[in-house]
């Protein structure tokens, strides 16, 4: 069973322990009932038409990589890497606060790496409820994004996430990659990009999205593509990407 790592809203081990044990014991139940009583072709047949229907309408290119037909719309103030004409959009939902998160970047470093001038990597802000400083570094990275320095402040945040992300300490993090201190507080300390980060949030819940980091993954020129909710592996990412590109 493929183990997803990312943070969620909510501690879930109880709930999915418990479903488990519930499938497996109507799983167990069935097979007795259809040992007795034989299968039912109406069934067997329904089962078979379903099976074939979704054979041709997608590939999955890795196991519990979701088809989606929904994808969250583009925003002015996205920070975008990459190729922004690049053939695939990878839309990245993630938390300042997310180890997860924070690995997930070396793995879209690399992927970046291995698909020059292909993709197109657009970063969506969902700081999660529990965590107390992810809003406002959310705010800092789009203030930042305004000087054309998104990932040298994305990085700051990223290495500084177990030290700290306070506001004066985000401040610090934004001299030493030489922002513009004056443009930077005013929009930091006068929450410019807060409603911003609010439509993110927003966009998050209305697409399905219940824990970081999350990724969609399309054509650039579609309107479907695959869901992966949690940190995916490099292999995963290519797989998906492949089968987009085929």
């Amino acid at each position: 069973m493929r183990i997803k790592l990312n943070c969620s809203m909510q501690n879930k081990s109880f709930y999915l322990i418990f479903g488990l044990v519930i499938a497996v014991s109507l799983i167990v139940i069935v097979l007795f009932a259809q040992s007795i009583i034989g299968p039912s072709d109406g069934v067997n047949n329904a089962i078979k038409t379903d099976s074939s229907k979704n054979k041709d309408i997608f590939v999955t290119p890795a196991p519990n990589v979701e088809k989606t037909d929904r994808i969250p719309p583009l925003e002015r103030k996205d920070p975008i890497v990459g190729n922004l004409e690049g053939e695939i959009t990878i839309i990245e939902f993630a938390d300042f606060e997310c180890q997860y998160c924070a690995d997930s970047q070396k793995t879209l470093e690399e992927i970046l790496k291995n698909y020059p001038d292909k993709i197109r990597l657009v970063w969506k802000n969902y700081p999660l409820a529990f965590h107390s400083y992810s809003k406002k570094a959310a705010e800092a990275v789009l203030c930042s994004n305004e000087q054309k320095k998104f990932t040298q402040m994305q990085s700051q945040l990223f290495d500084h996430q177990n030290i700290s992300l306070l506001p004066k300490d985000i401040k610090e993090y934004a001299k030493d990659i030489g922002l513009d201190m004056d443009k930077f507080n005013t929009c930091l300390d006068g929450g410019l990009n807060e409603e911003a980060v609010n439509r993110d949030i927003a966009a998050a819940r209305q697409f399905g999205v219940d824990s970081v980091p999350s990724f969609f993954i399309f054509k650039t020129d579609s309107d479907q593509g695959y869901f992966i909710p949690w940190a995916a592996t490099l292999n995963e990412f290519r797989a998906t990407i492949d089968a987009l590109l085929k």
